[in-house]
């Protein structure tokens, strides 16, 4: 965040997660909110422009990033934190291996109105194409096969 605050001094950071150490929470400032758990994060995503995860280390498919991208708030995050994912192009731009990198996206689509939008829109038709009931349907068609019908039952003993 001070490599974003250099760029603009006006964005904050609200710090969201569940079991935030007490010493972190005094650690904040200079634009950064220790907000800690929330139920809801729908709160949070009515009063920012984007998400960040910059993570460096985990497996699998993040969640925090499919809940950004389905609430239509772009996602700045960390080839860790894009991990399992097949973003489109649009969206793979937004994944930075620095925190130069992560500092000039969080500015640049914080900042651009259009960028921010079309960044949005996106997320959203990912979200709809990878992970619709369809697409799940058709990712445990794919691992598990076809299923078969089941066979007429009959109120006669089998022999």
């Amino acid at each position: 965040m001070p490599r974003a605050r250099r760029r603009n001094p006006h964005i904050e950071c609200l710090l969201v997660g569940s079991d935030m150490p007490e010493h972190l929470r005094r650690l904040c400032k200079n634009g950064v909110i220790p907000i800690g758990y929330l139920e809801d994060l729908a709160e949070i995503f009515d009063r920012v422009r984007l998400t960040v995860a910059p993570l460096t280390y985990g497996a699998g498919i993040k969640g925090k990033v499919i809940d950004s991208l389905s609430a239509g708030l772009p996602c700045v995050c960390t080839p860790i934190a894009a991990e399992g994912l097949d973003l489109p192009k649009t969206l793979r731009a937004y994944i930075a291996k620095s925190a130069d990198e992560l500092a000039a996206l969080i500015c640049n689509i914080h900042d651009d109105e259009q960028v921010n939008e079309v960044s949005g829109r996106a997320g959203l038709e990912y979200v709809k194409t990878a992970f619709s009931n369809e697409a799940l349907d058709a990712a445990m068609l794919g691992v598990l096969g076809p299923v078969a019908s089941p066979q007429p039952t009959s109120d006669k003993p089998q022999s």
